[in-house]
């Protein structure tokens, strides 16, 4: 999948940073670049992965340290690895629960339609626009909005 960002896309920048610790994980390292880039205009601080396993792994690892994660940003198809779905289904069983979002360029995917019953709590369809990011991370209570 090629990632085209428009100079709008990096323009629309909200104005209110979010202050929240994030977890991406995606297979295509052009996706990590760019939302990583995005994460920094909203304020936030995060880390990436490319697959579920690694994500898991990670996500114990910021709880035991004392820095959990306040979201996690979940691309729905990894080849040769966990994805999205199965990822969320065990992360909803560790404590505590972050804020969990779908991810996807796949627009026939049924988690855009359905996210809950997938386990998420919101869905990004990518690519994905500044503001879009934004007002999905604004819904953690910690959020600061």
């Amino acid at each position: 999948m090629v990632i085209a960002m428009s100079r709008q896309t990096l323009s629309d920048h909200p104005s209110r940073r979010l202050g929240l610790h994030v977890l991406l994980m995606d297979d295509e390292e052009g996706m990590l670049k760019v939302t990583s880039l995005l994460l920094r205009r909203i304020g936030c601080t995060w880390r990436t992965t490319t697959g579920g396993t690694a994500t898991l792994r990670v996500y114990d690892e910021a709880v035991v340290s004392g820095t959990p994660f306040d979201a996690v940003i979940l691309d729905l198809v990894v080849p040769d690895d966990m994805g999205g779905e199965e990822t969320a289904r065990q992360l909803r069983q560790r404590q505590p629960v972050p804020l969990l979002i779908g991810s996807t360029g796949y627009l026939d995917s049924p988690v855009l339609d359905n996210y809950a019953a997938h386990g998420f709590d919101a869905v990004l369809p990518k690519p994905y626009r500044l503001a879009d990011l934004h007002r999905t991370l604004s819904a953690h209570p910690a959020a600061r909005v």
